[in-house]
């Protein structure tokens, strides 16, 4: 697709012919930042619906209609990969969210863990961030936030044929060769906050059937770079396991 055609996420079922408005943030980002005008091209795209091509048929100074012309690309989900996020804070969650749309993870389920310091944040405001990282990054899916849930409750409830590595910051983890050897989706990260696991979580961790220590590197990292860092060997170790 060409870099100079905006990208938009548009939850809605689409078709050929079909007429929609656009506003508020939308619109101003079109009319006024991408300064569109009758006939301009744009993608909009949405989960189940793929990505299709639309024009603009009519604008006012707030408002835009366009017209949905075509589809040009199907449906496509990311792979089964969940994200598991004790929250830190301020923008560097921003750039966790940012970074693992890009990435492909389906999924981020916050984790409130016992020292987990951001418990309160807003799901929507995350989500807002995935779908601007969606729309840069030419993906067709959105990431589901899910909101922040304790620790415990989760590994009560976790589905024992999903495995789920975790980062393990004292030392004992796996490398990840090993870690994920044979490896495929679906699977689950889990990355602890600023100050890592205490050690009675460590303990569920490593009593859970479904878990898998991971060894990240020698250097403490930040919770950020730990999740950028898992989730690129995911991704890489993922698709070795495909071919």
């Amino acid at each position: 697709m060409p870099r100079d055609v905006p990208r938009l996420y548009v939850p809605i079922p689409m078709h050929q012919g079909m007429i929609l408005t656009l506003e508020d943030a939308q619109a101003h980002y079109l009319l006024h930042v991408m300064r569109m005008h009758v006939g301009s091209a744009l993608h909009i795209f949405y989960d189940d619906a793929g990505e299709w091509l639309a024009r603009v048929v009519s604008c006012s100074r707030k408002t835009l209609h366009i017209e949905i012309v075509e589809r040009v690309l199907p449906p496509q989900l990311s792979p089964d990969v969940w994200l598991l996020s004790a929250p830190i804070k301020g923008k560097r969650m921003e750039y966790i969210i940012e970074k693992a749309t890009e990435l492909g993870v389906r999924k981020v389920v916050l984790v409130r863990t016992e020292r987990t310091i951001a418990a309160h944040l807003s799901e929507d405001r995350l989500h807002a961030h995935a779908i601007e990282a969606a729309q840069q990054c030419e993906r067709r899916d959105v990431p589901k936030i899910v909101p922040i849930q304790p620790l415990a409750y989760i590994l009560e409830h976790w589905d024992a044929h999903r495995p789920l590595l975790y980062g393990d910051e004292t030392g004992a983890g796996m490398r990840a060769d090993r870690a994920m050897a044979g490896l495929t989706y679906p699977l689950a990260l889990l990355i602890g906050c600023e100050g890592g696991f205490a050690a009675h979580e460590l303990e569920m961790l490593r009593a859970h059937p479904a878990t898998i220590p991971l060894h990240l590197g020698e250097q403490i990292l930040r919770a950020d770079t730990a999740t950028i860092a898992a989730l690129t060997l995911v991704q890489h170790y993922s698709a070795l396991s495909l071919l």
